[in-house]
């Protein structure tokens, strides 16, 4: 939306009343934001489907996975093609539950039915897309950078001060939430964290991000015997996260 705007073309975007957005797109004239609070799935999508109905649109672009997400298509207009966003596929996370996850399963493939366009944050989406939809043809686009061009601002001074933390050790960084929604990820971290304390690896495994999960992990962690090799850096600030990545060996 940002890159749109600056380049002059009209567009609009609907988000959650979060202190993080409105942050985001203070300094942002150029997109029309609309701000909405957030609630249950069923309230959600309908604040949705009626906020889409109040006008033309030329496209509409839907971010996320779920009813909370769900248009219906008579509150966009036949002529008006639905964009969805993919950067992740839910009903692949085994910490959800059985029945949480085949109703995911259900309703990713409806909204892969139902989109004219895709924007997908990897290849194993493109292609799982495209499985199911062979008439796209050209009507997908990979976006794998999941932070914009103007927020990949290095400080050479915080880079210089975390490769001196890392004492000449290589770092692995993981970024994402703490919590239990990605314990499968996180749990491949902890597990890979056991297996280079055991071969005496002089690698760091760093997790920057914070959540209410923190204590929950960090006690996994210590189960695993994971000793010096495993760091929780805590949540990174936005303007931070750029030279985390920079001083890191690998992502």
């Amino acid at each position: 939306a940002d890159i749109l705007g600056r380049r002059g073309t009209p567009v609009t975007v609907l988000v959650p009343d979060l202190a993080e957005n409105r942050a985001f797109f203070a300094d942002k004239p150029h997109v029309v934001t609309h701000y909405y609070p957030s609630g249950s799935a069923v309230a959600d999508a309908w604040r949705k489907s009626q906020f889409v109905r109040t006008r033309q649109w030329s496209a509409v672009w839907v971010v996320g996975v779920g009813v909370r997400s769900y248009l219906r298509r008579g509150s966009v207009g036949r002529d008006v093609p639905i964009i969805q966003d993919l950067d992740e596929f839910p009903s692949m996370i085994a910490s959800l539950g059985r029945l949480r996850r085949i109703y995911l399963r259900w309703i990713e493939r409806r909204m892969v039915a139902r989109a004219q366009g895709f924007t997908c944050a990897s290849a194993f989406l493109e292609n799982a897309v495209r499985r199911q939809r062979p008439d796209l043809g050209q009507r997908i686009l990979r976006l794998p950078v999941a932070i914009s061009a103007s927020e990949q601002a290095v400080d050479p001074g915080l880079v210089s001060q975390l490769k001196k933390a890392a004492a000449g050790h290589p770092v692995l960084l993981y970024v994402g939430s703490i919590i239990r929604f990605y314990e499968d990820q996180i749990d491949e971290i902890i597990a890979l964290a056991g297996v280079l304390s055991r071969r005496g690896s002089p690698a760091r495994l760093k997790i920057a991000g914070g959540g209410p999960d923190l204590d929950y992990f960090k006690a996994k962690a210590a189960a695993a015997q994971t000793g010096e090799i495993l760091e929780f850096a805590g949540h990174v600030r936005r303007e931070d996260l750029a030279s985390h990545l920079e001083a890191a060996d690998v992502l």
